[in-house]
């Protein structure tokens, strides 16, 4: 009986019973047993570029990048995969040398195919706050305040909040990709503000 005529005959698909088909003779031809678990189902991705550790390293890439403050927003991140992929010669689509970058449908399934990353609005972080924003610099700060407020014994009434507004010079970053869940994601700037006009309360 052909393999058409038995997918008929029991209601499968052809294309899938004869794909388990060719898998088995495979198997046979190498001396597997025909129950062997590497058998598998279903459908391959035939225009895959990248294989699933190299994304894993990407992905990796993303996040080490997002958490030192150099998040990649989607275009950069097309612009990285179609690097990658000429840097190893790997076969891509046409469009991705047309436009020297990958396109969006890819972005969008690498995405899902990647659950952690999610695309977030980063706030402007400065360098110096980036550098000096530390364990040891804030230990320091709160000494500093604590033997400031011991010496001086400061009452409430003689702590006063300053408040700064003003136009700020700085352009508001990109949405960068970064791991989900993050509750506060930055973005290095030349400042964090630009200039200011600082308002003090009239005592």
């Amino acid at each position: 009986m052909s393999t058409r005529a038995a997918a008929k005959k029991h209601d499968l698909c052809h294309v899938s019973l004869g794909r388990f088909k060719n898998k088995n003779e495979a198997l046979e031809a190498l001396g597997a047993e025909k129950n062997n678990n590497s058998v598998s189902m279903g459908y391959r991705a035939w225009n895959k570029v990248f294989t699933q550790e190299q994304e894993q390293i990407m992905e990796d890439y993303i996040l080490k990048a997002a958490n030192i403050y150099y998040g990649f927003c989607p275009k950069e991140i097309r612009r990285f995969a179609y690097e990658l992929a000429d840097k190893y010669k790997l076969a891509m689509p046409p469009q991705w040398k047309d436009k020297q970058m990958a396109s969006e449908d890819w972005f969008s399934r690498f995405m899902k195919r990647h659950p952690q990353l999610s695309l977030q609005c980063a706030q402007p972080t400065s360098l110096s706050r980036a550098t000096s924003f530390n364990e040891a610099n804030v230990n320091c700060f709160f000494n500093n305040l604590e033997k400031v407020m011991d010496k001086y014994k400061f009452k409430p009434k003689d702590i006063y909040n300053v408040d700064e507004t003003g136009i700020t010079t700085v352009q508001k970053p990109n949405r960068i990709v970064t791991k989900k869940g993050t509750r506060q994601v930055g973005a290095l700037t030349s400042a964090e503000r630009g200039t200011l006009v600082t308002n003090l309360p009239a005592w």
